[in-house]
């Protein structure tokens, strides 16, 4: 075996045996062991990245939102039957569910939640999807008579108060709707340093109010949420050094004052990323 291909089998054993951790440079007839690579450089940023817009999700206590069996009766094959999740009021009682609601807020994207097919009248199957949207080819749950199925998923929500749609085909069923958690979108805003929102996850409003001070508003009173904001976002060209402080705006309770400064201190425009967390 040549000298070069003596060196390769060496590198490649020692790296699989978990012995080589810098990186190494091509050997061959041609080239000379000019030692460890040079790493890639890392982006000068700070930018917390596509999380802005990522659901998170909340468990709850598991709570029955409906029961057909307390509310309206058996859904009928083909008729599309709305149910309330979101918030309180007297829908919730109405339709067989805990009175008031389960604690749902108002911002939630989406609900884990397990539908039961009860006392059909038969062989049919359930599909269920977002008010507003047409309904899927897809089905949730399959039933038969004399046999009560459970399945359990992330279910979408429509924008509308009755935000949950249920379809069912084949025979009639009574249908029971309980929640154990739900999805919301966290509260973020990435700003540039001319107060223009570059992008963000719940944000209404974003003005650069004076050099250096900016309000991020919100779809929601944040006056009882931490906050976080760092100076520097991905694709700033210039200066990201400084530090950036928040408080709650003292003319609306929705929005957040953002200051920032250079790293002498003096409050200097500059581009932050902010996450709210309630």
């Amino acid at each position: 075996m040549r000298s070069w291909q003596k060196a390769i089998a060496i590198a490649m054993a020692m790296v699989a045996s978990g012995g080589v951790t810098a990186a190494w440079a091509q050997v061959g007839p041609s080239s000379h062991n000019t030692g460890p690579a040079t790493a890639a450089p890392r982006p000068a940023s700070r930018d917390l990245g596509a999380g802005t817009t990522e659901d998170r999700y909340v468990g709850i206590t598991p709570c029955r939102l409906a029961d057909t069996r307390l509310g309206s009766g058996p859904v009928q094959p083909g008729t599309l039957h709305a149910f309330a999740v979101r918030g309180s009021g007297g829908l919730f009682a109405g339709q067989g569910g805990k009175p008031g609601g389960c604690g749902i807020p108002l911002s939630a994207s989406s609900i884990e939640g397990t539908i039961t097919a009860v006392a059909a009248s038969g062989t049919g199957f359930l599909r269920v999807f977002p008010t507003g949207s047409p309904p899927p080819t897809a089905t949730f749950l399959n039933y038969i008579a004399g046999f009560n199925p459970t399945n359990t998923g992330a279910l979408t929500l429509g924008p509308a108060e009755d935000s949950l749609g249920v379809q069912v085909f084949g025979s009639s069923t009574q249908v029971v709707v309980d929640v154990v958690g739900y999805f919301v979108k966290p509260l973020a805003a990435v700003v540039s340093g001319d107060g223009t929102l570059s992008r963000g996850s719940r944000v209404v409003s974003s003005v650069l109010v004076a050099p250096g001070a900016y309000n991020v508003g919100f779809d929601r009173n944040i006056s009882s949420c931490a906050f976080t904001a760092d100076v520097g976002v991905t694709g700033n060209s210039g200066d990201i050094s400084g530090e950036a402080t928040t408080s709650v705006s003292s003319s609306d309770a929705t929005k957040v004052f953002v200051r920032t400064n250079d790293s002498a201190g003096t409050q200097t425009s500059k581009p932050f990323h902010l996450v709210v967390t309630c």
